[in-house]
């Protein structure tokens, strides 16, 4: 993918629920399988919390270096060593095209299209996407 980098994880939030009541964790996990939350997820020492299910999850890696925005990490791409962890905290400006792979896109896909979608029958079906 662009800039030869490896998706490392996510520092997550102490919250496991979305603005929209979601559990996020159990939508990764049905995502990607039983327990992929746990793999996926890391914990931040920044974070001021009680959550019991919160602590359960291990502390992210030191990181070389944390970037507000992805162009300046891109614009300091080639100083990183091939085992550095970077943090970019928000990915406004990924474009899936750029950043994930055809064979990535297909695998994901596949996933998607291989899980039930489960509709009453009796009832009109409507989707959307809710966004902030």
């Amino acid at each position: 993918a662009k800039n030869k980098m490896n998706f490392g994880g996510i520092v997550a939030v102490p919250n496991t629920k979305t603005e929209q009541g979601s559990d996020f964790r159990r939508l990764v996990n049905g995502m990607f399988g039983k327990g992929a939350s746990r793999q996926l997820f890391f914990r931040s020492n920044r974070t001021k919390t009680r959550s019991l299910e919160y602590f359960k999850v291990q502390h992210h890696p030191a990181f070389a270096a944390e970037y507000k925005d992805l162009k300046n990490m891109e614009a300091e791409r080639e100083s990183f060593n091939t085992s550095s962890n970077i943090f970019l905290p928000s990915a406004n400006g990924i474009t899936v095209s750029d950043y994930f792979p055809a064979a990535f896109q297909s695998a994901m896909r596949k996933r998607l299209l291989d899980m039930p979608v489960k509709f009453a029958g009796d009832r009109v079906t409507v989707g959307f996407h809710v966004r902030r």
